[in-house]
C-alpha cells in the first residue's frame, strides 16, 4: 500500500478487516504483507522458547467511511482503527496460536516481563 494518502489507508484497512480477506493473510510472511500493506506504524517483538513472535500494528488516525456509530463516538474521545497481524518466525499466524504456546497470566496474575511484547523489531 505505498502511495495513497493516510484516507486511503484507513479505509483499504477497514475493508480488509470487516471482510473474510484479513484472515487470508494467515500463512503470508512478512515480505508478503509488507508489499501488501506497506510499513506498519509499530513492531512490537517476543522472543521465547526459540520462537520470535512479531505483532506489527497499523494506526489510522483518519475515520473510515462505513463506520458505526459507536466507533465514530470513540474516535472522537480519542480511540484508533488499529488493525495487527502476529507473527510466528516471520509467517502469519491467528491469535489463538500465541495463545496456545505462550501462557497467560492467571486471572489475578501480573504478566510477566518476559512475555510482555517489547517495541521494536526488524520488519519486513
Amino acid at each position: 500500500m505505498t502511495g495513497p494518502g493516510p484516507q486511503d489507508r484507513s479505509e483499504r484497512l477497514y475493508q480488509l478487516m470487516a471482510s473474510s480477506q484479513w484472515d487470508t493473510f494467515v500463512g503470508k510472511t512478512t515480505r508478503d504483507i509488507a508489499d501488501l500493506l506497506g510499513r506498519p506504524d509499530r513492531v512490537m517483538t517476543l522472543r521465547r522458547d526459540g520462537v520470535t513472535w512479531m505483532r506489527i500494528i497499523y494506526v489510522c488516525d483518519r475515520l473510515p467511511a462505513g463506520v458505526t456509530a459507536e466507533e465514530r463516538d470513540a474516535f472522537t474521545k480519542g480511540w484508533r482503527f488499529s488493525p495487527s497481524l502476529l507473527f510466528r518466525d516471520g509467517v502469519v499466524v491467528p491469535e489463538e496460536q500465541f495463545d496456545q504456546e505462550v501462557p497467560a497470566p492467571g486471572r489475578t496474575a501480573a504478566q510477566a516481563p518476559e512475555l510482555a511484547f517489547q517495541e521494536g523489531g526488524a520488519f519486513p
